[in-house]
């Protein structure tokens, strides 16, 4: 390897935000689990150009980024939630020659977590203010207010410029995060005549990994975790992708406007349906999963475990897809009413270990 490559990928790594950081490596342990547990008899090339899109994604993150509106000869316009699936899908639309006259919108909201009234200046300032208060690696911790809000102008003005007679695609899973990025999608483009489709790519990529791998399954919990070889798949294969309809797409703004105007800080989805719970809905899994790895001793109580290997715990676990630093959040508010002692500094999750005060009757 070359010094140059070497200082291109300490430069992608760089940077990165904290956040970002968490993500790609948990996308790698998962293809390593993935590689790990396969079948004997099953090949590792797919699994193989995983990790080499992976590399070329972060790689490409270090270079420029291409300035662009939705020029009035794009035939489609895809809607994707957060950067690892808009980061796969351009290197698809790239590589297909596609891009030119396709364009991506990507929506960066976790929406299953803060105050959600981003249809006025004041709510989006208060939801930022939630963040900034509440989870320790927000990543507008160091933002203004005016940047905040040219961002989601921004956001505005994209979703203006689609021409009529492109097709909006909304890349959407069934989680808590892009059910209901989903609404707030189709909320924003409530005014215009385009044709939207809906699409959950995770179903698609599922199939191609039973194709590929007969005996063995996989599930995708939420968009971001599709690769490069398994969406050029999905974006081929869309017949089951939905057309909404009117009184479909009136329905899903209308429940957008709902969801904005409760004042809930947590969101799940729960058959189906998403569901406002209180902002303690995670701390019994949370103590059931530190109690699991924990050993308790009457001379000593319980041994400190980093709050990273919790966190993880949980994650590996859940089927909802929330974010590690929701769970991190009340890690801390569980520290500050003493049901948690600290050893550490809670600056970030890395930096600190927790455990119970008391001995544990779960």
């Amino acid at each position: 390897m070359e010094m140059e490559d070497i200082l291109r990928i300490k430069k992608a790594i760089i940077l990165l935000s904290p956040s970002e950081r968490d993500h790609y490596l948990q996308r790698f342990l998962v293809q390593s689990y993935r590689l790990q547990h396969m079948n004997p008899t099953g090949s590792t090339a797919d699994l193989l150009e995983d990790y080499l899109s992976l590399y070329k994604e972060l790689l490409q993150r270090s270079e420029p980024e291409e300035l662009y509106g939705i020029h009035p000869s794009c035939t489609h316009v895809h809607i994707v939630f957060g950067d690892s699936v808009y980061g796969v899908m351009k290197m698809v639309l790239e590589s297909n020659g596609l891009f030119a006259k396709q364009k991506i919108i990507v929506l960066h909201e976790n929406y299953a977590i803060g105050p959600l009234c981003l249809n006025t200046r004041e709510g989006r300032f208060q939801r930022s203010t939630w963040f900034k208060h509440h989870i320790a690696e927000a990543e507008n911790l160091d933002s203004d207010e005016s940047d905040i809000e040219q961002a989601y102008l921004e956001l505005l003005d994209q979703v203006a410029s689609i021409t009529p007679e492109a097709q909006v695609i909304i890349w959407a899973d069934d989680n808590e995060v892009e059910e209901i990025g989903l609404r707030h999608a189709v909320y924003l483009l409530k005014d215009l005549p385009n044709q939207i489709v809906w699409c959950n790519p995770c179903v698609q990529a599922e199939n191609l990994y039973t194709l590929d791998h007969p005996e063995s399954m996989c599930k995708y919990r939420h968009s971001g975790e599709i690769g490069v070889r398994a969406m050029e798949y999905v974006l081929h294969h869309m017949e089951h992708a939905v057309v909404l309809s009117s009184e479909y797409r009136q329905q899903l703004a209308a429940e957008w406007t709902e969801l904005s105007s409760h004042s809930s800080v947590l969101r799940i989805l729960e058959k189906g349906r998403i569901v406002h719970v209180s902002p303690d809905y995670f701390d019994y899994e949370i103590l059931r999963r530190l109690d699991a790895v924990s050993t308790y001793t009457d001379s000593e109580g319980y041994e400190f475990c980093r709050a990273t290997r919790i966190v993880g715990e949980v994650l590996g676990h859940s089927d909802h897809v929330i974010g590690d630093y929701y769970y991190e959040y009340r890690l801390r508010e569980m520290i500050y009413s003493g049901i948690l002692e600290i050893q550490g500094i809670p600056a970030a999750m890395r930096y600190y270990s927790v455990r119970r005060k008391s001995k544990s009757l779960i």
